[in-house]
């Protein structure tokens, strides 16, 4: 049952810019549940732009938490959360998410949308950190970080791992090859907090 929607659904059969993006931002901010892959987010634009990148026109819901809304964008096509558990997006995959095989090509793309889901770039400090539950997803990127020659570290805190990359110039670096040819697919607040570290 397509209930009048429309989506690609060979997707996430090929690797491009924008399906590496849009995997990396399910990686941290989408779950799968039965033939069904949502993705939440305080902004809406996001989602309508992954949906275009999608060629869909799934349904995107608006609830509130507090005082803030929540939008998540439902897609209910077998196809498509079967290619994603493919890929190593499974149900509960907070702790056992490991970093899946990305062409070097795509890896910024990637890396981008792990960082919009998870990342957290400080306005002023110049540094990013990348909080996850995964002790393997997180050895991965901070290794990823570290043969690009990033000025990189990990740290664990109870039950979280944060990848950290730290210094103004490895900041700048850092964000000038994941925003490479990134079209319209990232999140402004991120990009913003990136380039006022650049300018400053």
């Amino acid at each position: 049952r397509t209930n009048g929607y429309k989506v690609d659904e060979d997707f996430f059969k090929r690797w491009s810019n924008e399906m590496a993006y849009v995997l990396g931002f399910i990686y941290t901010d989408g779950c799968v549940s039965g033939n069904t892959l949502s993705i939440s987010q305080n902004e809406r634009y996001i989602l309508e732009n992954i949906n275009e990148a999608m060629t869909s026109n799934c349904a995107i819901y608006e609830r509130y938490n507090g005082k803030n809304p929540i939008h998540t964008l439902y897609i209910s096509r077998k196809e498509i959360v079967q290619d994603l558990r493919r890929l190593g997006v499974v149900e509960s995959k907070s702790r056992i998410l490991t970093f899946p095989s990305v062409p070097n090509d795509y890896l910024p793309h990637f890396i981008r949308g792990v960082i919009d889901g998870d990342g957290w770039v400080h306005l002023r400090g110049y540094t990013l950190n990348i909080t996850n539950a995964s002790e393997s997803f997180s050895y991965t990127l901070y290794n990823v970080f570290k043969e690009r020659g990033f000025n990189a570290r990990i740290t664990q805190q109870e039950n979280a791992y944060r990848v950290w990359v730290s210094g103004k110039q490895d900041v700048i670096k850092l964000a000038d090859w994941i925003y490479e040819d990134c079209g319209d697919l990232y999140l402004r607040r991120k990009y913003d907090r990136f380039y006022v570290n650049a300018a400053s």
